[in-house]
């Protein structure tokens, strides 16, 4: 797949926790979200600014600067798959919950995992090869 797509997918997937976090964060108290929204938006933000950095990072990195940020990347697609997916669990008991965006959100972190887990693989292999 390469760099390219992996940033794309990355700042794909940044985009949509940081929508995730817009929604929550405009949440209203009717809703029934007066404590829980700004913890949850907080968490969106801190959560897509992490996979647009690596995603950056692992674009603009070579040999084993790239290897760790594709590992760190692949860490933060596997949360924001768990954190989609918990969403999506509750989200019969929670109706505020923006679920196209979570199922958006679990589908974009996935193919991220994966692509992510391909580089990194990939890269550990040409890192390794070239320090023989």
């Amino acid at each position: 797949m390469g760099d390219r797509a992996t940033l794309v997918l990355a700042l794909l997937a940044a985009a949509l926790c940081l929508g995730t976090a817009g929604a929550y964060a405009g949440a209203t108290t009717s809703a029934g979200m007066t404590d829980l929204a700004p913890w949850l938006a907080t968490l969106g933000v801190l959560g897509g600014s992490g996979l647009g950095a690596a995603g950056f990072w692992q674009h603009v990195g070579h040999g084993l600067p790239r290897l760790i940020a594709l590992v760190v990347l692949s860490a933060l697609a596997a949360g924001y798959v768990a954190a989609n997916a918990f969403a999506l669990i509750l989200g019969t008991d929670l109706p505020w919950a923006p679920r196209p965006l979570h199922t958006a959100g679990l589908t974009v972190g996935a193919l991220l995992y994966v692509v992510g887990l391909v580089e990194a693989s990939r890269a550990f292999m040409r890192t390794h090869a070239s320090t023989r």
